[in-house]
């Protein structure tokens, strides 16, 4: 099951909703029809874009339609897909528009997402997703009694995230269980396209060890992997940004309207375990 950053995406963008009736930088909603947000992943089979009418989110129930037809253009080739859309309830009160999309992704490729009006009106982004980048080099430094797995990573002039993924065998029911630990708070950029991720195996499997205690369960960590994502140059460092700045037509990459959409090209890359069982 490939590895996204669609929690970024769906999780924490959704909720901006709020700030569209309390900070109205957009003066004239008819030439600013649609909030979009969201991302475009190389190789995920799906992603999802959150599309709005811009000051109607605080209005949207159960019941809610939306006058928009969304597509997604390679604008190379020139391949065109009109996106399905979803409203989803995130939590009591609030609900979203989620456009999915199931085109087939390329790095260094441009594609344009395009939402439109029954009048005519549009609101649009376009993104180029990055290229592939080099596996990281592991280096396993002592730290007793303990040790510290460094990995660095190249070739990547926006990182966007980087996770440390590990597959665990529940010996009871034989049920395999993946645990994702977010590592982006303890890398650091060493030169431009250069990254050096701190990765602390023990405080993992101390926490994979108290999931399976609480139940009474035996468990067997299979193997590890190390999920490293690159984004496009609009990449916005989302959780520092202030949340009425994120709502201003002119921050994000949105033609006629306001939001950001993202390009991003991840790649899961096998990692070494000394207490893994197996190697991916």
């Amino acid at each position: 099951m490939q590895f996204t950053l669609l929690p970024f995406a769906l999780c924490l963008l959704i909720l901006l909703a709020g700030c569209d009736e309390t900070f109205n930088p957009i003066t004239e909603r008819e030439s600013h029809p649609y909030s979009i947000f969201g991302l475009l992943e190389y190789p995920a089979d799906t992603n999802w874009i959150r599309v709005s009418e811009v000051r109607n989110n605080l209005y949207l129930d159960e019941n809610a339609t939306i006058d928009a037809v969304v597509t997604l253009q390679h604008m190379e080739s020139g391949q065109t897909e009109t996106l399905q859309d979803t409203l989803v309830q995130y939590e009591e009160g609030i609900y979203a528009f989620n456009f999915r999309s199931s085109m087939v992704l390329e790095p260094e490729q441009p594609y344009l997402l395009k939402a439109e009006r029954e009048d005519g009106q549009t609101s649009s982004a376009m993104v180029r997703l990055p290229p592939m980048f080099p596996e990281p080099v592991y280096r396993i430094r002592s730290a007793f009694p303990r040790v510290i797995v460094e990995a660095s990573i190249s070739g990547i002039e926006y990182l966007a995230e980087v996770n440390v993924i590990y597959h665990v065998r529940n010996e009871s029911t034989g049920h395999i269980r993946r645990f994702v630990f977010h590592h982006i708070q303890y890398v650091s950029e060493q030169s431009p396209g250069e990254y050096l991720a701190m990765i602390y195996p023990w405080t993992h499997a101390n926490t994979i060890k108290q999931y399976y205690e609480q139940f009474e369960q035996s468990y067997t960590i299979l193997y590890r992997q190390l999920y490293v994502a690159s984004a496009s140059d609009n990449w916005i460092d989302f959780p520092t940004l202030d949340p009425q700045v994120k709502e201003l037509p002119d921050i994000g990459n949105v033609e006629n309207g306001n939001g950001y959409l993202v390009g991003i090209t991840s790649q899961i890359f096998a990692m070494p375990c000394d207490f893994c069982e197996q190697e991916d």
